[in-house]
């Protein structure tokens, strides 16, 4: 199946496909190129795609990519659940939440995994110096994704529950503004956004992450076979760019 080819070289080329010997060269022009939408984020989890996109590894396979950019792989999920990306780079909590849901669709390959790419970052100012005082704190969080779920799993780790807390709903972009005006006391969140907060608050921001709890995982999403299949019969052509 023409979609089965596609997974398969889009695969090959997130691994950092090697140029074919000269002997096999591919012929340039014998065929068009399949065109394919993949959503991934800003994200250091997505530097793989960045990469194969920089050093043209899509074109050596035979594929014209457009890149739809987001902040974060949530977002880039909701694309190919809008049939505006046939795949997306997203971690492993937003699909898991999708699938629970009953979309039907799967992972063909993990690109990233981290033990410390999520923490709390907390204001000392805010009487926080330990992940037991986030106890009656407000704390931002992004709901749906590993925000979500490494919040949970810190206080969980640190005998506290989500009702123990004031749990405050912010995007990513919105976490750096929301605790340097001290809207929030505290904020669960990832790299860049983690980073770049912390530099900010300087000696005033305290930072908590455990990796013997959570690893995080930047994964390839696309629609499950079965659901491609009955999707292909009905509308071939109407749902995919491909």
């Amino acid at each position: 199946m023409r979609k089965t080819t596609l997974v398969l070289l889009l695969i090959a080329a997130l691994s950092g496909c090697q140029k074919s010997p000269s002997g096999e060269t591919r012929q340039r022009g014998a065929t068009p190129p399949q065109k394919i939408t993949v959503a991934y984020t800003v994200q250091p989890q997505s530097t793989l795609i960045h990469i194969a996109v920089a050093k043209g590894y899509f074109v050596e396979e035979g594929l014209e990519v457009q890149s739809l950019i987001h902040t974060f792989g949530k977002a880039a999920l909701q694309s190919l659940l809008d049939h505006k990306a046939d795949f997306a780079a997203v971690a492993e909590t937003p699909f898991l939440f999708n699938v629970l849901k009953g979309e039907k669709i799967c992972v063909i390959t993990n690109i990233e995994a981290s033990g410390k790419n999520n923490a709390i970052v907390a204001r000392k100012d805010a009487g926080i110096s330990a992940p037991g005082d986030l106890k009656g704190k407000r704390i931002g969080f992004t709901p749906g994704t590993t925000s979500d779920f490494f919040l949970d799993s810190m206080l969980t780790a640190n005998g506290l529950t989500r009702k123990a807390i004031l749990p405050i709903p912010l995007k990513p972009e919105e976490m750096q503004a929301a605790i340097v005006a001290k809207k929030v006391d505290a904020v669960c969140t990832w790299n860049y956004p983690l980073t770049q907060i912390k530099r900010q608050l300087g000696a005033d921001g305290v930072l908590f992450y455990d990796i013997e709890i959570y690893t995080e995982t930047f994964n390839i999403a696309d629609w499950s076979s079965e659901f491609k299949a009955v999707s292909e019969s009905e509308s071939y052509g109407a749902k995919w760019h491909y």
